[in-house]
């Protein structure tokens, strides 16, 4: 429930661990063969060599004055486009799960009444549960836009009815709904725990 994108996410993540996983045994290889040391070394050493060649073609006679690079602002805009996809991509994270799971306060004669992700739990277990279908059900707060929605866990004896469960569920949200007096996004997960495939629906209530 990020703002980013769930594939990109998992694209950059995949990238960096070949990355790394590379990089690992690139050193392991290097710790254990004399060989394949002496191949990277030979490797780096012509990839300097490379670079510094292009480096000392890249100055310019300025003003008479040989001084100036255009190495040194490519590498100065390639800084700044990598910290713009940097900060891009840290703003675009959200603010993922929380507990501070607050709607706007009900203003009585007693006084303001907050319901917090406490609350919210309780109440959805408490729906939920009753259900001899159910195992257990759990609700978590996530922060998606600047706003709060909720994540549903829902574990399932086997053999449920998926319509059964889906009304079940559909008539919990909907007194969280009455209850709150708005509706919250919800996304829920349905599935079945260790709890739930050695068990039995056929419990005593």
């Amino acid at each position: 429930m990020k703002h980013l994108p769930r594939a990109l996410n998992r694209t950059l993540l995949f990238i960096g661990s070949l990355l790394l996983i590379a990089a690992g045994a690139a050193l392991i290889a290097a710790a254990i063969s004399a060989p394949i040391l002496r191949a990277i070394r030979g490797g780096m050493d012509r990839f300097e060599s490379w670079y510094t060649g292009i480096v000392d073609r890249s100055y310019v006679a300025i003003g008479g004055v040989q001084n100036f690079s255009w190495m040194t602002i490519a590498w100065v805009a390639i800084a700044i486009i990598l910290a713009l996809i940097a900060l891009r991509w840290i703003f675009s994270q959200g603010g993922g799960k929380t507990k501070e799971f607050q709607l706007p306060a009900s203003h009585t004669d007693s006084g303001d009444t907050v319901p917090t992700i406490s609350f919210v739990n309780a109440l959805l277990a408490g729906l939920l549960e009753d259900d001899r279908w159910v195992s257990s059900a759990k609700a978590t707060a996530w922060e998606v836009k600047g706003k709060t929605g909720l994540a549903i866990d829902v574990n399932a004896y086997k053999g449920a009815d998926p319509a059964h469960l889906k009304d079940v569920i559909d008539q919990a949200i909907a007194r969280l709904d009455s209850v709150l007096g708005e509706k919250v996004p919800v996304r829920v997960h349905l599935t079945t725990n260790l709890r739930a495939r050695i068990g039995s629906a056929d419990r005593v209530s």
